[in-house]
């Protein structure tokens, strides 16, 4: 089963599936925000919604618990996203291939404004790949990573990022495996920025 809550001016005919609401939603071209949660997509669906990404222009907010495969094809195709500004993901033991897949989508994605990593089982790695692409993206301002397993290592990667990057001004950490020396480190990248 899956949750569906989209944002829109009149309510889709159907939400049985993903492919049937995003195929119904592509046809009006008319949301701005869509919530997915729950179940697990087969790859029909993520290539459906994967479709109204690339094509719908008035998207703003994509909300779901992506698996991995789902997690790969969306940030593919948000590559090329001019009006997602908003994407919030939340699904526990991603692999490293679905960061590193955000991190590329971050390189290059000009619109995305704020990133919502909730409850990813992030660790130091996977800090890494994104500061390294928050080296490059100059879109981002919100970055929120709580709820994850972020080391002092992780905290200093991104911290670093914080001396350079100016448009990130929401950080939230939240949650994480912060120490009395990820605190200050934090705060020399604040106090830099």
């Amino acid at each position: 089963y899956f949750f569906f809550f989209l944002m829109i001016r009149r309510p889709p005919r159907s939400t049985h599936c993903i492919s049937s609401a995003a195929s119904d939603v592509y046809k009006r071209q008319i949301f701005m925000q869509l919530v997915i949660t729950g179940g697990e997509a087969s790859h029909e669906c993520f290539a459906t919604m994967c479709k109204v990404l690339k094509t719908n222009k008035t998207l703003e907010e994509l909300y779901s618990s992506l698996m991995k495969e789902g997690i790969i094809s969306v940030s593919e195709t948000l590559k090329a996203s001019r009006t997602l500004t908003y994407l919030g993901v939340s699904k526990r033991n991603l692999l490293p291939e679905c960061i590193e897949a955000v991190g590329e989508m971050l390189k290059v994605n000009k619109a995305l404004t704020h990133l919502y990593m909730h409850d990813y089982d992030l660790r130091c790695e996977s800090a890494k790949e994104i500061a390294e692409a928050l080296k490059i993206n100059k879109s981002l301002t919100s970055l929120d990573i709580h709820y994850n397993y972020i080391d002092h290592e992780g905290i200093e990667a991104i911290c670093e990022v914080l001396k350079t990057n100016t448009s990130l001004i929401k950080l939230n950490f939240n949650d994480n495996n912060i120490t009395l020396e990820g605190i200050k480190m934090i705060c020399e990248g604040l106090e830099l920025s």
